[in-house]
């Protein structure tokens, strides 16, 4: 496959503005449609600048995305519609499949798109840092004068009223979380499990990965320091499964793969049941609260949906807003969540191995507390990484 010089600075831009994309949002023009912008503008030049021709397998995908659409305007129809932030939480949650099918119609310097991410992400261990040492030590409590202190403020409706500009015990040491460059403790700490990710494509495809196991470590340490216990969780779940080769000499690979559901399941409740960080923004009630208001529902919601409500009516149902999974399901309802739940797996998946198994991980933890899976970089890199599994499973 001939891969020119454009179409990798192409490809290499686009992941810049979507790295970058909450600092264009405050600092530029806003952002939320840069999803359907850029995979608007990746098949437009895969047909027409590089003359691609796509194959009949993406008809699949369409018929996905197609079908989370229909879902969407369903959930509006149902309600009368008042968006807010919890409606378009839910929408953009459905982009993956969208920078999907737009992959199919380009030709993909995947080498180079991986190696760009992976440097991408090495720069940023520097930068969590600096945010670190710079707001606890070298100016304590000024956000402001952080390198993009001003979008991190205005990021916040009332920045003197979040505990996220104030000293928090996570692990029993007071100190206060780098923001980062997604203007978000929690979703900024996802970008070095992805890092992980990326670096085991590079790794596996021998993408040329110098000193990995350093990397490895720093990008492990990198998400302890940002105080994220859900992205600490995912970080060693995904050092779990590449590790399968040690664990294979012992088990098989079902039960590699149930021992690490007990895995999850086990930390998971651990994380959120018992407070073992004393944090001051613990989430154990709220995550209990939402569970048991969606028990409580009536069958017709239960079943099918309440539909895309705002954060308003969800409240007065008893949802505190915690469990970003969970409200997806009461929007849509059980039945039509494990239809797309199935619908997905059999388009995105063909087979489990470690990158899958990784990607399958992520996606549960970056849903199963905050809205993280609606970040447009980690959406393009998640994309990404399946079909490009998919392409080489071919």
């Amino acid at each position: 496959m001939h891969i020119r010089t454009l179409d990798v600075f192409f490809l290499k831009m686009i992941i810049i503005v979507l790295f970058f994309s909450t600092v264009i949002n405050f600092y530029v023009f806003p952002s939320f449609f840069f999803i359907e912008f850029f995979s608007l503008t990746i098949i437009s030049y895969g047909l027409f600048v590089q003359k691609h021709t796509f194959k009949t397998e993406v008809y699949f995908p369409i018929t996905l995305f197609l079908f989370s659409l229909s879902l969407c305007l369903y959930s509006i129809l149902k309600v009368d519609f008042d968006v807010d932030g919890f409606a378009k939480e839910t929408y953009r949650f459905f982009s993956v499949s969208l920078f999907f099918i737009s992959f199919y119609f380009i030709k993909i310097p995947y080498r180079e798109m991986f190696k760009f991410l992976l440097i991408l992400c090495k720069a940023y261990v520097f930068y969590n840092l600096y945010e670190l040492l710079y707001i606890n030590i070298i100016n304590p409590g000024n956000i402001d004068g952080l390198i993009f202190g001003r979008g991190i403020q205005n990021y916040y409706n009332s920045p003197s009223g979040s505990s996220y500009f104030r000293q928090q015990s996570e692990y029993l040491i007071p100190f206060i979380r780098p923001f980062g460059i997604l203007f978000q403790p929690q979703k900024s700490a996802f970008i070095f499990p992805l890092a992980m990710l990326i670096l085991h494509v590079c790794d596996h495809y021998k993408y040329i990965v110098k000193k990995k196991y350093l990397w490895y470590f720093l990008f492990f340490i990198s998400v302890i320091i940002t105080g994220a216990k859900t992205a600490l969780l995912s970080s060693i779940v995904i050092l779990i499964i590449l590790s399968i080769n040690f664990f294979q000499r012992f088990v098989s690979i079902r039960q590699f793969i149930y021992m690490l559901m007990f895995i999850v399941v086990f930390f998971f409740g651990l994380l959120k049941i018992v407070d073992f960080s004393n944090s001051t923004h613990s989430s154990s009630v709220a995550f209990s609260k939402e569970l048991t208001a969606f028990f409580n529902l009536d069958i017709m919601n239960f079943l099918f949906g309440a539909g895309f409500i705002n954060s308003t009516t969800m409240t007065s149902l008893g949802f505190p807003g915690e469990v970003f999974i969970i409200r997806v399901i009461l929007q849509l309802g059980v039945i039509n969540s494990i239809i797309l739940a199935v619908f997905s797996i059999k388009v995105f998946l063909t087979n489990l191995n470690k990158i899958t198994l990784i990607v399958l991980s992520l996606i549960f933890f970056m849903t199963i507390h905050y809205a993280i899976m609606n970040v447009s970089f980690f959406l393009f890199v998640i994309a990404l990484a399946l079909i490009h599994e998919k392409k080489n499973e071919q």
